[in-house]
């Protein structure tokens, strides 16, 4: 990568004592910072940006790393929201075919029986499907919990 960089900035070649000195100042600069597979990544990136004709530096490249990582966390973020507006979309279109407990209504019927040995049918929010789009009640329940 040292030789690269020399060679981009069209400067004379170095002995092999000085680029092992080099890269031993690069790797200590850029070590836990820019992971060793995305090293030719980030020097790449850094070579196209290059805004005028000096080598580049270690700097250079912790510069193009971070540009780097940030794309690449924006595409994730972007990829992540674009799944989980799918869900969502799937959610209100594709209920009634996801849950046989409630059959889409987001209602189930049950039947609670009292000490006194009377039943009482009543409905509550299905939790079994993605009918609810929050944990909220959204309706009236007439039995908060399940027997």
């Amino acid at each position: 990568m040292i030789r690269r960089a020399i060679s981009l900035a069209n400067s004379p070649s170095l002995p092999e004592t000085e680029i092992l000195v080099r890269a031993k100042d690069w790797a200590e600069t850029l070590f836990e910072i820019i992971p060793e597979d995305r090293l030719k990544d980030a020097f790449d990136h850094a070579a196209r940006t290059r805004q005028n004709a000096f080598p580049v530096s270690a700097y250079d490249l912790i510069t193009a790393w971070t540009a780097i990582n940030k794309t690449e966390r924006e595409a994730k973020a972007a990829e992540l929201a674009s799944v989980a507006e799918q869900l969502e979309r799937d959610r209100f279109t594709a209920h009634y075919r996801e849950c046989s407990a409630c059959y889409g209504s987001g209602w189930r019927t049950i039947k609670r029986s009292e000490p006194s040995g009377q039943i009482y049918p009543g409905s509550i929010k299905c939790r079994e499907c993605r009918y609810w789009p929050n944990s909220k009640d959204l309706g009236v329940n007439y039995y908060e919990r399940e027997q």
